[in-house]
């Protein structure tokens, strides 16, 4: 399939990306996208390849990488740069999750949490449905909170239902003696990925997903 990357000799869609002197054209297939980037082959519905789908607001260079994920290809390294919002707005903007998952993943490795960015970056996760990100920043609240709570950040911090649920999670993540540790958005991530189901979504969702695929094996089961 990698071959098949904007090759426009085959491709059936064409893409305008960007705008003014930065806007490039790139070559797709109706079907790989169908199957690979189900939101952006919604945006191609009604294009063709003589009748371009325009995405204006749209980085040329991080939608290049994309397209290179989804035809099976790799983001180039040194593209990566500190871009992982970009990757993780745009992934996420056009359905290619697990490029928005390894994205969120290279930014919390890379970008240190600080009292002064921790609120900015939980509100963030928060509104991109990046719950490893969210974890990582209630974590650091939960361990300098004196600090984040006199922050000048802090002030006027909309505090969500989501955010607030996902505080009594983490909050256990560290248990006393002798209490139940509830699982990671990682752990999630990866029994969820065993099963072949979607791993994107808050830790209520990832934990609403993994219950019911246990209770439909169970079913099954009892079908024999």
């Amino acid at each position: 399939m990698a071959t098949l990357f904007n090759d426009e000799d085959t491709s059936d869609l064409t893409l305008e990306v960007g705008e003014g002197l930065q806007k490039r054209r790139f070559y797709a297939h109706r079907a790989i996208l169908t199957k690979c980037a189900p939101d952006l082959a919604a945006l191609c519905e009604d294009c063709d390849k003589d009748n371009p789908v325009t995405l204006p607001d749209v980085d040329p260079d991080v939608f290049q990488e994309l397209l290179r994920f989804v035809y099976g290809g790799k983001v180039v390294e040194d593209k990566w740069g500190s871009h992982y919002r970009h990757f993780i707005d745009t992934a996420d903007k056009f359905g290619v999750i697990n490029l928005k998952i390894e994205a969120e993943v290279r930014y919390v490795r890379a970008e240190a949490l600080t009292v002064d960015n921790v609120v900015e970056s939980l509100l963030y996760a928060d509104s991109k449905n990046c719950s490893y990100l969210k974890e990582q920043a209630i974590k650091y609240i939960m361990e300098h909170p004196t600090e984040v709570f006199n922050s000048e950040s802090f002030k006027n911090f909309p505090v969500s239902e989501s955010i607030v649920k996902e505080i009594f999670f983490v909050s256990r993540l560290v248990p006393q003696k002798g209490e139940r540790m509830d699982v990671t958005v990682g752990e999630l991530r990866r029994r969820l990925s065993r099963k072949g189901l979607d791993t994107d979504g808050s830790r209520e969702t990832l934990m609403a997903r993994l219950q019911s695929a246990g209770r439909s094996a169970e079913e099954e089961e009892g079908d024999y």
